[in-house]
């Protein structure tokens, strides 16, 4: 007689939240009528990357995440998370776009799915999640 046992690895656990996954978007000018909320500066750790975010407001309280002078050589499989830490684990992190290229000093924009409380997940990470690799983050502040 053979017994087989079904085992179940661990593995943190994913976010209760889903988004629409978008490309971020070449935005030569942050968005009209709409106010700068939190900003911050990218610590890189790969891929040359640099620039700095912002997070706006628009009239409609549509929320736009906006990367300027952002700078990134391209990785496979690389996406913009929001997080709760400065770092990646499934159970802190939502993932809100992809990206596809390289970067070199451009502007983009993501809008942000309005029930994403900013103040919890006030981290942005470019992760690349092929890899396990953090290109970079930044503070929301």
């Amino acid at each position: 007689m053979s017994v087989f046992i079904s085992c179940k690895t661990t593995e943190d656990p994913k976010p209760q939240m889903s988004v629409t996954l978008q490309e971020a978007i070449e935005s030569p000018h942050p968005p009209e009528h709409a106010q700068s909320l939190k900003m911050g500066s990218f610590s890189s750790f790969a891929h040359n990357l640099s620039g700095s975010s912002t997070l706006y407001l628009d009239s409609l309280n549509n929320k736009i995440l906006r990367f300027e002078d952002y700078t990134m050589s391209q990785g496979p499989d690389v996406y913009i998370f929001l997080s709760k830490s400065n770092n990646y684990s499934n159970a802190n992190v939502i993932k809100i776009a992809k990206l596809t290229e390289d970067y070199s000093n451009i502007s983009l924009s993501v809008n942000i799915d309005s029930y994403i409380d900013i103040n919890t997940y006030k981290f942005v990470l470019v992760y690349c999640v092929q890899y396990n690799s953090l290109f970079g983050y930044t503070e929301l502040k």
